[in-house]
């Protein structure tokens, strides 16, 4: 047991590897929005267990004119429940609402959200300026 906290670092498996990461993946992910198309300069999820915490930066989305709400797809897990209750982190360069967003990750898809006079707005491609750049990370639970 490590300095009396309780917690014991010497469990190991058969092949010698910490218990403890066994259930650790991390890679590359493929963000898709679910109108039109972006561009994608980073995006990486690392899983422990059943929570997943994925990031990216997506740009240059090709619809910046619809009213439709902006959702990613293609999250490398899919949501334990429709509403997985995860929210994370969100930067955006160049939207005409100057409100602080959140990704939230529900169903199979991240979404923008931000509260608005006591509800939530959406971040909506006709928001989009030229030059926009959104920068996010989100943690959610898998089954």
């Amino acid at each position: 047991v490590a300095s009396g906290h309780g917690i014991d670092f010497s469990a190991t498996s058969g092949t010698g590897d910490s218990e403890l990461l066994a259930d650790y993946e991390e890679g590359a992910w493929t963000p898709n929005p679910h109108d039109g198309s972006c561009t994608v300069g980073l995006a990486k999820y690392r899983r422990i267990g059943n929570q997943v915490t994925l990031w990216a930066k997506c740009s240059a989305f090709s619809d910046t004119s619809t009213n439709d709400m902006i959702r990613i797809k293609g999250l490398p897990f899919t949501c334990s429940s429709s509403w997985s209750g995860a929210a994370g982190a969100m930067m955006a360069m160049e939207v005409s609402e100057a409100l602080g967003w959140i990704s939230f990750a529900q169903d199979d898809q991240i979404r923008f959200y931000a509260s608005s006079t006591g509800s939530f707005a959406q971040l909506r491609h006709n928001e989009l300026d030229s030059g926009h750049e959104i920068y996010f990370c989100a943690t959610y639970t898998v089954n």
